[in-house]
């Protein structure tokens, strides 16, 4: 015969506990993965550096924290971009124009061979440097949904 215990706490009490104890780790941890963030963050004007965010809060039975990055070209910096290569053709006159190698060259079209930057994963290196010591398991991921 199975013996079965089932033991209901109350939702605002388990709050209390996880936002009390787990929740000043899982703060202090996100605190320090932010920091290290802006420390590794690329910088070109400091726009991206300073637009990093802190987060914690309880859902249900876990306290997540997460540090948010709100700029624009945020997940192409971190994870890189490609450009395929393409034809570009004139749209305004008949033909184009430039200076290639100090002569002036006309034609109706070129071939750009496309372009590619290789991303700074700055947020997954400090994540990985910074939770994973504290004693967090780090899965290597791809952030910002792409």
């Amino acid at each position: 015969m199975a013996v079965q215990i089932r033991l209901r706490l109350a939702r605002e009490r388990l709050r209390a506990v996880l936002a009390h104890d787990t929740g000043r780790y899982i703060t202090l941890v996100t605190n320090r993965v932010n920091n290290r963030a802006k420390i590794l963050a690329p910088v070109d004007t400091g726009t991206l550096r300073s637009r990093h965010t802190p987060n914690v809060r309880v859902l249900r039975s876990r306290v997540v924290g997460t540090v948010t990055v709100k700029v624009r070209y945020a997940a192409a910096v971190h994870e890189g971009w490609s450009q395929g290569p393409r034809i570009i053709r004139a749209r305004r006159r008949k033909a184009l124009k430039f200076v290639y190698n100090g002569r002036v060259v006309i034609v109706r079209q070129v071939r750009w061979p496309g372009a590619r930057f290789r991303g700074r994963p700055w947020l997954r290196s400090a994540l990985h440097d910074i939770a994973g010591p504290a004693g967090f398991r780090v899965h290597n991921t791809r952030f910002f949904g792409t």
